[in-house]
């Protein structure tokens, strides 16, 4: 058998009498093919890091059920193989084989499988923002180090599980359906240990600020024998109290900790976000303005899915979205423009990214509706003494009553910012189109004007001094008003020499 040993490289279609060592990546769900007819789908790895997909169909996925274990080593000889359109692989350069009852298959002996080739492609935890609500798939791999209950969603069973890797913030990942039922429980039953989870093709969605959701074709690996897997357990080793502080506060449950503030280089301006046709989430900031001094802060909702239901919140009802026995609870809701120095934008922010912008709790609020009285104007000034930054995306319905096109907040910081982005951003928040290109220039002209101010500032205690001592020869205790204009004069002529002496190209500390 092994004189005819092949590597994938080597195989072309229509060849005959050929053997390969495979080591399996995945064993897939049994699928339905759009003609009805059942396969299972399999991807192997060679030694070279070549990978293929193998499909078996029908009947024969039953012959082969012992066979194509996760991660072990078989001899497989005579396949029938075909080229593989890119649209339908999985790996790059793939061929495809099919695998039926005559095709002989032989496991290797084995203790220890060898570690799997690096054919992965695993998303940054910082990145994995940029693909919520899209048709994107991603893989990430990270240690699981809690699993919840299942819960019922749909009528489909689910398990989330909280994946964390050396970053400050946490992954929550939901297994759907046969998933969970079976990589699901597996992981319950081991989570003691802390495996490593991999997620292959998983979509990334805004529930609950963002959560990794399974499909069908997702894959769930369990401790994989993979380098990556190795370095996550020596960090996982060495950081055991900063994890159980982790799960003791289930700080996985903070949505500012899924998703935490960026760095400078991650944040667009609100033009660039217009201008940018693909609708993806970016991170924004800038000064929030209450919208419209008449709208609803408030709706109920289910507590556990925040989906908007007309009803009573005095009674028990099933949430038509989630199926739990519930009681409504009021869940805020905000709608804010947003501006920066090179543009505005509307947006919608709920739960406790509006409720952070409010001066009010929702309950005295409600009372304040109940009285026809609520305190618009507090809280419009309270608003726009804000800094936020926040993570949004295009909203799918556009209001004709607006101008602008709508956005929701995913999350939202408020941020402490620096004076000189208070200045920039307050100077042109309502003249946005003709302003200074970049951040900088703005920061600059801001700098020169603290310069002026302080030489203006040196130049009054000036003309003080020399005044106060004109009144002390006069006799006089205080100056009278019409020697306070002559002070103001005398101040703006000993201040002219100073800013003619500011180098404009200077930076200064501001």
């Amino acid at each position: 058998m092994e004189s005819n040993l092949v590597n994938f490289t080597e195989l072309q279609p229509l060849m005959d009498n050929w053997t390969a060592i495979v080591q399996v990546i995945e064993k897939q769900k049994v699928q339905v093919s759009r003609n009805g007819k059942r396969y299972q789908k399999l991807v192997f790895v060679d030694s070279q890091g070549q990978t293929a997909q193998a499909l078996i169909y029908a009947g024969d996925i039953m012959f082969f059920r012992k066979y194509f274990e996760p991660y072990r080593r078989y001899y497989v000889s005579n396949a029938r193989i075909q080229n593989v359109l890119p649209r339908y692989s999985t790996y790059p350069n793939e061929c495809s084989w099919t695998i039926d009852n005559s095709t002989l298959v032989q496991e290797i002996d084995e203790v220890d499988p060898p570690l799997i080739p690096n054919v992965f492609n695993f998303a940054n935890y910082n990145s994995v923002y940029q693909h919520i609500d899209t048709t994107d798939e991603i893989d990430l791999i990270g240690i699981a180090i809690h699993v919840h209950s299942k819960a019922i969603r749909g009528g489909t069973p689910t398990r989330d599980i909280i994946l964390k890797d050396h970053t400050s913030h946490p992954m929550v990942l939901t297994l759907w359906g046969e998933h969970e039922s079976e990589e699901g429980q597996d992981i319950a039953d081991m989570i003691h240990t802390q495996p490593v989870v991999a997620a292959l093709r998983v979509r990334v969605t805004s529930y609950h600020t963002m959560h990794l959701s399974t499909k069908y074709s997702s894959s769930i690996l369990i401790n994989p024998p993979i380098q990556q897997a190795t370095g996550l357990r020596n960090w996982c080793s060495q950081n055991e109290e900063e994890i159980t502080r982790f799960i003791a506060e289930r700080t996985y449950t903070d949505r500012l900790k899924l998703l935490p503030i960026p760095d400078d280089d991650r944040v667009i301006t609100i033009s660039d976000l217009t201008a940018v046709a693909e609708a993806r989430p970016y991170w924004i900031r800038g000064i929030p303005k209450l919208l419209e001094t008449s709208q609803k802060l408030w709706y109920h909702s289910c507590p556990h899915c925040y989906k908007y239901i007309r009803a009573r919140p005095d009674y028990e009802i099933t949430c038509t979205s989630c199926y739990q026995r519930i009681r409504l609870t009021p869940r805020c809701r905000l709608t804010v423009q947003i501006s920066d120095m090179s543009g505005a934008i509307t947006l919608d922010l709920s739960g406790n990214d509006a409720e952070q912008l409010l001066p009010f709790r929702i309950s005295d609020i409600q009372k304040q509706e109940q009285q026809g009285n609520v305190h618009y104007a507090t809280i419009a000034d309270f608003i726009n003494h804000k800094n936020l930054v926040c993570v949004v995306k295009k909203s799918n319905t556009i209001h004709s009553s607006r101008s602008s096109e709508e956005y929701n907040a995913i999350v939202a910081h408020i941020n402490n910012a620096t004076a000189a982005e208070n200045y920039v951003i307050s100077k042109y928040i309502t003249n946005y189109k003709a302003t200074a290109s970049t951040w900088g220039a703005a920061q600059e002209e801001h700098s020169k004007k603290i310069v002026t101010d302080m030489a203006e500032d040196m130049a009054i205690e000036k003309v003080d001094s020399i005044m106060e001592g004109d009144a002390q020869s006069k006799g006089v205790d205080q100056l009278s008003p019409s020697n306070t204009e002559d002070k103001k004069k005398k101040a703006a002529v000993a201040a002219a020499p100073m800013k003619l002496r500011v180098n404009p190209t200077k930076k200064h500390r501001t």
